[in-house]
């Protein structure tokens, strides 16, 4: 449930950053009890926000909190795979983002979002086999270093610096 001001939040923090392609932001759990909701704030959402840049070499995008420019989606949306029900989708698209996306984090830019998934041990099981399923797509040759040499390469075009080996 995003707040009142969401949209215009999401406006302004793209008109005050044309180099960035996406903004996202966290979520703070509802329909839970307060242990529940701090523990999926912190490692959930927390973890999410904090391993992921090392596996893709960006932030990633919160399914629940986030924005793109129409031309991101316009090229990611050919390669997200939309079919498949049993993978994270907000992962996937932060998976298959171009190197050269730029994706802006604002942990103030919150929504509020269920605690369902932490009603049961089985339902945290599924999101851990998703999240995996997710990060082994394409594997070995979308591997993280192969995604950190992408987006190294990317900043270097940008600067007008040679790359390593050029």
């Amino acid at each position: 449930m995003p707040p009142a001001d969401w949209l215009a939040r999401i406006e302004s923090a793209l008109a005050e950053s044309p180099g960035s392609d996406m903004v996202t932001g966290p979520g703070d759990f509802y329909g839970c009890n307060t242990l529940v909701a701090w523990l999926g704030g912190t490692f959930y959402i927390g973890g999410y926000f904090f391993w992921m840049p090392f596996w893709l070499g960006h932030r990633p995008v919160f399914g629940s909190n986030f924005a793109m420019r129409r031309a991101v989606w316009l090229e990611a949306r050919l390669r997200v795979h939309r079919d498949r029900d049993d993978i994270h989708d907000d992962l996937d698209l932060s998976m298959n983002l171009s190197p050269a996306v730029r994706v802006r984090y604002d942990p103030t830019l919150r929504v509020a979002i269920s605690g369902r998934p932490f009603d049961s041990w089985s339902a945290i099981a599924r999101r851990a086999r998703w999240g995996g399923r997710t990060l082994l797509q394409g594997w070995p040759e979308n591997n993280p270093w192969h995604r950190h040499a992408a987006r190294y390469a990317v900043r270097c075009h940008r600067a007008g610096r040679p790359t390593i080996g050029h």
